[in-house]
């Protein structure tokens, strides 16, 4: 089983080369290139059971292990239950989660770059006040100091952020899940979804 510590430098470091580009590495991070998913299932689905079942519910008293928490209810568990409904089981936990960890100030421990990755749960709540605050975060790291390529990032999951809001405002949900949560389209949504591409990994 990988600690905490161990998880954050395969999922930010040893997963890649040395050399390979932050904007390719994001492309992993959120699920656009799926090229590392059988690596990721391999090496980190055990931890992501043994942290469904509780087991490591005492990460969340360390600042390594709350982001390694966070990536596992999210990100990783998006690898690991790809097309499936399991990929959502813990959208709800972790959004609460990092809004009660955004309350006692513990998002930006690790620094601004590492902080971001808590936001992005947030932008992909189906509850507007989450995707209000991950709005005004991103607004807050945009104005921060930081690498060129954090902050095209940064602009670019802030836009997706008002996008999303505007679905959530229309219809309530991501239409785009339905057929993965096995749940009926109404006919407006059906529409939405054939006229519209979606990344996967909302």
């Amino acid at each position: 089983m990988f600690s905490a510590k161990e998880l954050l430098c395969f999922w930010f470091e040893s997963l890649f080369r040395v050399d390979t580009p932050y904007r390719q590495r994001c492309n992993v991070w959120l699920g656009v290139d799926t090229s590392q998913d059988r690596l990721i299932r391999q090496r980190l689905l055990r931890t992501t059971l043994m942290a469904s079942e509780g087991v490591l519910d005492e990460w969340a008293n360390s600042k390594e292990g709350r982001l390694a928490l966070c990536l596992i209810y999210d990100r990783i568990g998006r690898v690991c239950y790809r097309h499936t409904q399991l990929a959502f089981e813990h959208d709800h936990a972790i959004q609460s989660l990092v809004d009660d960890w955004a309350r006692q100030g513990l998002l930006y421990e690790l620094g601004f770059e590492k902080g971001l990755w808590f936001i992005v749960p947030l932008l992909c709540s189906e509850r507007s006040e989450y995707l209000l605050f991950a709005q005004n975060q991103l607004q807050f790291l945009f104005n921060q100091k930081l690498r060129p390529e954090i902050r095209q990032l940064v602009s670019e999951l802030t836009l997706l952020g008002e996008r999303n809001q505007l679905v959530i405002e229309k219809f309530g949900r991501y239409p785009h899940r339905a057929k993965q949560l096995r749940k009926p389209l109404r006919a407006e949504e059906k529409q939405f979804v054939e006229q519209y591409e979606w990344q996967h990994w909302i």
